[in-house]
């Protein structure tokens, strides 16, 4: 995919992108494809994205955890699944390890006052909205529930015995920072890499 990016005292950020990636989508099947790709073996993990709504690959996830409860299984939810959640995936949940959701995107969804630049500091609010999402996603059936809060940091929380659900908001560490050209704007990208380390943490451990 091709990006170009502007900076102008008239917007701060703009991004022109291709609609892509192209490809035939009559002789193209990524799903296909992506299912060649882990052939008849255990694929052990299986990571989901963006994937469009009437994908085959939910229910071809749901009948592999079902024949091998070891699969681990991680989300990495979109805003257009979240907004389907009561109609198409509810039910998907239970075969679904580590869900990772937006907090903004969630905190509409879910019915709570939009974050808007007046919340930017109030961690207390960030954290129990954080925390009241997380526990509604645990009641469908997700072991885990990550929730990103953009430059603010993220949650992690999960259901143990008795109901009871664990739940731990770490804040972005300024020191943790590395040193990057203050030019750089973009962030692009950042979402989809957190995703990935949380995903490697998890299967290492």
């Amino acid at each position: 995919r091709t990006s170009l990016i502007f900076q102008t005292p008239q917007f701060e950020k703009l991004i022109l992108c291709e609609r892509g990636p192209s490809y035939d989508h009559d002789h193209v099947n990524l799903w296909q494809a992506e299912q060649q790709f882990y052939g008849k073996q255990d694929p052990g993990f299986i990571f989901i994205g963006q994937e469009p709504l009437n994908s085959t690959k939910f229910s071809w996830i749901r009948q592999r955890k079902l024949d091998d409860k070891n699969i681990r299984v991680f989300w990495l939810m979109g805003g257009n699944q979240l907004k389907k959640l009561y109609t198409e995936f509810k039910h998907f949940f239970p075969v679904v390890d580590v869900v990772s959701l937006n907090l903004t995107e969630a905190a509409h969804f879910f019915g709570f006052e939009p974050l808007q630049k007046k919340h930017r500091d109030a961690n207390e609010l960030r954290i129990m909205y954080a925390r009241e999402i997380s526990r509604r996603t645990l009641k469908y059936g997700a072991k885990y529930v990550v929730i990103t809060d953009g430059a603010k940091g993220a949650s992690l929380a999960r259901q143990v015995r008795g109901g009871r659900v664990e739940f731990a908001y770490s804040p972005l560490i300024q020191e943790n920072r590395i040193t990057t050209d203050t030019d750089a704007h973009e962030d692009t990208g950042c979402g989809d890499s957190f995703a990935a380390t949380i995903a490697a943490c998890y299967l290492q451990a």
